[in-house]
């Protein structure tokens, strides 16, 4: 018996020391576990946070056009550009450029030039218009 016994008190602190170790390790995979969930929640955190920022920006740029198109002279501004409108005692003037009008007539004449053919003779279009207008 007593041989036993020595065996067992052998025996005894190898398998305390291979329980230690086996709970040494399962801690420390836990522990690694929740330090790399930990990072994984930071690095959303961080994302999130960059986000939430350029939203802000986007938000007060939004805010400052809204503010823009609210604003009586650019709504003043719109209606004349898009709806041709003025104000009372307003009188419209058109600037016309001579070089843009010297322009003008050359491509007209160019384009009248065009429904002549190459025999001098006036193409069938310009025919039917002079047919149904009487022109000479």
């Amino acid at each position: 018996m007593m041989y036993n016994n020595k065996k067992i008190n052998r025996l005894i602190p190898k398998l305390i020391f291979v329980a230690l170790l086996i709970i040494v390790f399962l801690i420390s995979f836990y522990a690694v576990n929740v330090f790399n969930k930990k990072r994984e929640v930071e690095a959303e955190i961080k994302k999130l946070k960059n986000e939430n920022i350029s939203l802000e920006e986007k938000k007060s740029e939004l805010g400052n056009l809204l503010d823009y198109f609210q604003d009586k002279s650019f709504i003043e501004k719109e209606a004349r550009r898009r709806l041709n409108l003025q104000k009372f005692g307003e009188k419209a003037v058109i600037i016309v450029d001579k070089r843009e009008e010297e322009d003008m007539s050359a491509s007209a004449t160019e384009s009248s030039e065009k429904l002549m053919n190459n025999s001098g003779s006036l193409i069938n279009p310009r025919k039917w218009l002079n047919f149904i207008f009487k022109f000479e």
